[in-house]
């Protein structure tokens, strides 16, 4: 068995890189790879103000669609209002985590309406920082169709009853011999030398990356591999974060 491996690009929105994501875009089209797009429904996370506004932004995303990528809702305007984890403690800071549900429910509510209002019909959910909780999933069940999240600790695709999980555990590709990986990809602060890795590990794979497309969706649930592969994530997740606080005062 050969693992099946998917490629998400974060943090697409008008004032974007928008050099970096032409390169990567034209990298993965002569790889005929199609990728994950998580887009900022209305950015307003001035990081991000990397270029002047694009007014021809959303006719791009409407390209990648219909090219086969697929497009993701990006939480609402990526502004990080408290420091709560949520359900996947990747990230320390959130747009939604923490957040009384009602406005969880209009923040959503807003962000669908944008991307309705392009055009653009997302099947995907990907949180700002991974920080999201139960409302969370309330808010997008009662306001939107979305019924995939992009996120989560497996070895492969899981189902919790309401929504399909697609696992995100890599930010670069590493091997392995079996289960679905995401690799998380930032296009704005790429440099030479990360387009340059992910083409050489492109190349070096026996199977190319897979369209979110393309992926069988089972009403899996997570089983004892899954949890203790989950464990080991965080456990050296929380290893790393310790170490960087002793060496940084």
């Amino acid at each position: 068995m050969i693992a099946d491996y998917l490629i998400r690009l974060d943090d697409a929105c008008p004032t974007m890189n928008k050099c970096n994501w032409d390169i990567i875009e034209s990298l993965l089209d002569r790889f005929q790879i199609k990728p994950l797009v998580a887009v900022i429904p209305d950015n307003k996370d001035k990081s991000l103000f990397l270029n002047k506004t694009n007014s021809r932004f959303w006719d791009k995303v409407r390209e990648w669609n219909r090219k086969g990528w697929s497009i993701a809702m990006h939480g609402y305007q990526h502004i990080y209002t408290t420091n709560s984890r949520g359900i996947v403690p990747i990230g320390i800071k959130s747009e939604f985590a923490g957040i009384p549900f009602d406005l969880q429910r209009e923040r959503i509510r807003k962000a669908w309406g944008v991307m309705l209002n392009e055009n653009i019909k997302p099947e995907i959910w990907v949180a700002p920082s991974h920080t999201f909780d139960s409302n969370t999933l309330k808010a997008l069940y009662m306001e939107t169709e979305i019924r995939i999240i992009s996120d989560g600790i497996a070895l492969n695709i899981y189902y919790d009853g309401i929504f399909y999980w697609i696992p995100q555990q890599l930010w670069r590709f590493r091997y392995f011999p079996f289960g679905k990986w995401t690799v998380c990809l930032h296009p704005n602060t790429m440099e030479q030398k990360d387009f340059n890795q992910l083409e050489q590990a492109v190349i070096k794979m026996k199977k190319k990356p897979v369209s979110f497309q393309n992926i069988e969706m089972v009403k899996r649930k997570k089983n004892v591999p899954d949890k203790l592969f989950e464990r080991l994530f965080f456990f050296i997740l929380n290893r790393k974060r310790k170490w960087h606080c002793v060496n940084n005062g």
